[in-house]
């Protein structure tokens, strides 16, 4: 499944499951005023489109006028191969500037990532690649010990948070939990429970 924008949309899954699929990019490109809520996402496997560098479960944005709440994930992964220039991966979201509530990350659910030649910073979060406002009352298990990224010259660097790679501001997280299983020493990695890098 390729996503599509997703705008003016109401998803509400009423506690159903939501399985099996490969999603191309993420269910949706992005999403406008819209909401995604009660939905339990079980073995789905998530890649980048093809000269891209995002990839999330839900969506690869989210704006300021839609939120999702009370989504489950479990035994899903996120494989990005070897996606070296910018990469942004997460199971919410790549790029969140709207609100997150009460979404748990299982830990049978995984982030894989190889790549030595990185060339641009990359975000990696539990819930949210690189997030702008509010995340609340969520909880990430995600296993990141299948993230490799390292570099030549050891400026670019990783940014892996259980909840968010990058955080705008210190406040924008808040009741929320986070026991990850970390990638290894091997990495040019910032590597934060809650959040890598941000304010």
């Amino acid at each position: 499944i390729t996503g599509k924008d997703a705008k003016n949309v109401l998803l509400d899954g009423n506690g159903h499951t939501v399985s099996g699929y490969t999603l191309n990019g993420a269910l949706f490109s992005s999403m406008v005023n819209s909401a995604v809520r009660n939905i339990v996402f079980s073995d789905i496997k998530a890649t980048p489109v093809s000269g891209e560098a995002s990839v999330a479960v839900i969506s690869k944005s989210v704006d300021g006028n839609s939120y999702v709440t009370n989504c489950k994930f479990e035994n899903c992964t996120i494989d990005a191969g070897n996606v070296a220039d910018g990469l942004k991966a997460a199971f919410v979201t790549d790029d969140n500037n709207g609100v997150i509530t009460s979404c748990v990350v299982e830990n049978t659910c995984k982030v894989l990532l190889d790549t030595d030649a990185v060339t641009d910073d990359i975000y990696v979060g539990g819930i949210a690649a690189y997030s702008k406002y509010y995340i609340y009352s969520s909880i990430s298990r995600a296993d990141f010990s299948g993230v490799k990224a390292k570099t030549a010259d050891g400026y670019y660097a990783l940014f892996l948070g259980g909840i968010a790679g990058y955080n705008h501001k210190a406040d924008y997280i808040e009741g929320c939990f986070a026991e990850v299983t970390a990638p290894s020493a091997d990495n040019n990695a910032t590597f934060g429970y809650f959040s890598a890098y941000g304010k």
